[in-house]
């Protein structure tokens, strides 16, 4: 699969990024824990299926570009394609990891005056699993972890991303024989959460990255073809979402929907991009710029840095009658981005070397 420089399949995925990015930063703003109010509806009705789509359509991305190129994905080429993967996602995940540490040093001598129990040493727990975080049963009865994050939380995605990876040679030879049979094995994974029993393979990783996989292996353009049944996307992922929140109103259980419901989301999301691609204009041209600050804005929008940058302000506004919880939801993740894309700006310019360590080299 070649992707095309100035094309509209390389404008809409430079147009996906920026987006995708800021929701990840949405999903992880702190939301009001009170169950009355508008803001709590808003966070927990509307934004949760949107924010959802956001890592998912990251990890399909990934697997669509990691199999781009003219060449057969034989060993040489999986060994290149890994020997680049270490300096643009193993050295900044290791050094956001740290940072993440040490940060977490301050804030909790700031809170109790000791610096906690994970020492720099303890690379198992900053690098790999920190805590047990999020499992699930699989209807075989077994536990497997659903997100299990380094100590810098939102980075598990990139620990599961250069899993996916490192097994990508053995990966790509299976979806070059099944060709479309990948997919009722990934429904049925997914369907039955038969996920994997140990941390760096999620389920949403091996859907998500081996779905891009498949569509770049078999030289299918990936926007064409979800454009080509767009109808089903536009139509089904809102009535899945409205199907969702009105059982969880009524409390119906029906997390059996969200992979369905995710997977539709990430094809919404991409025909919506595809769309807007095919009419470019001033404010798609910016936005398409700016997904070059994407990878800073996933690292750097949830260290503990601009939560105590925003805090007090944020504070403020909580306590401004009727809208006050609303008023510091919406600060608080629109601070962060701006300030992300900001200090990004400011570090281009002034500290391009340093800025390329911390995002692998992605400056454009």
């Amino acid at each position: 699969m070649i992707i095309e420089r100035n094309s509209q399949e390389s404008f809409t995925l430079d147009l996906l990024r920026f987006p995708l990015a800021a929701l990840v930063v949405l999903l992880h703003t702190a939301a009001p824990d009170s169950s009355d109010g508008f803001t709590y509806c808003l966070v927990h009705y509307v934004n949760a299926p949107i924010v959802q789509v956001a890592v998912p359509g990251f990890f399909l991305m990934s697997g669509y570009l990691f199999f781009a190129g003219k060449e057969e994905f034989g060993w040489m080429v999986y060994k290149k394609k890994i020997g680049k993967k270490v300096r643009s996602l193993l050295v900044p995940y290791i050094i956001w990891n740290y940072i993440a540490l040490i940060l977490g040093y301050g804030y909790s001598y700031y809170k109790s005056r000791t610096i906690g129990t994970v020492m720099p040493w303890n690379l198992m727990e900053i690098l790999w699993a920190h805590g047990d975080g999020i499992t699930a049963t699989s209807t075989l009865g077994y536990e497997y972890p659903v997100i299990v994050s380094p100590i810098a939380g939102v980075l598990w995605f990139m620990r599961d991303l250069m899993m996916m990876m490192l097994c990508s040679i053995v990966s790509y030879h299976i979806i070059k024989r099944l060709k479309w049979g990948i997919f009722p094995i990934l429904i049925i994974l997914n369907v039955f959460k038969l996920g994997f029993p140990f941390v760096g393979f999620s389920l949403a990783a091996i859907t998500f990255f081996h779905i891009g996989a498949f569509f770049s292996i078999h030289q299918i353009h990936v926007f064409e073809w979800l454009d080509k049944y767009k109808a089903i996307w536009l139509i089904l992922w809102p009535l899945l979402v409205i199907l969702q929140t009105i059982g969880g109103l009524y409390g119906y259980d029906l997390n059996s929907l969200n992979s369905l419901l995710l997977m539709c989301g990430v094809a919404f999301i991409f025909v919506l991009a595809y769309k807007i691609a095919s009419y470019p204009n001033r404010g798609a041209s910016l936005v398409a710029r700016w997904g070059e600050t994407s990878f800073f804005i996933y690292a750097f929008g949830n260290t503990l840095i601009l939560w105590f940058v925003n805090k007090n302000v944020g504070y403020m506004l909580e306590t401004v009658p009727y809208i006050g919880s609303f008023l510091n939801y919406e600060f608080l993740f629109v601070a962060k981005v701006v300030e992300c894309v900001i200090v990004y700006y400011v570090m281009k310019r002034y500290a391009p070397r340093l800025l390329s360590i911390l995002i692998g080299g992605r400056i454009k």
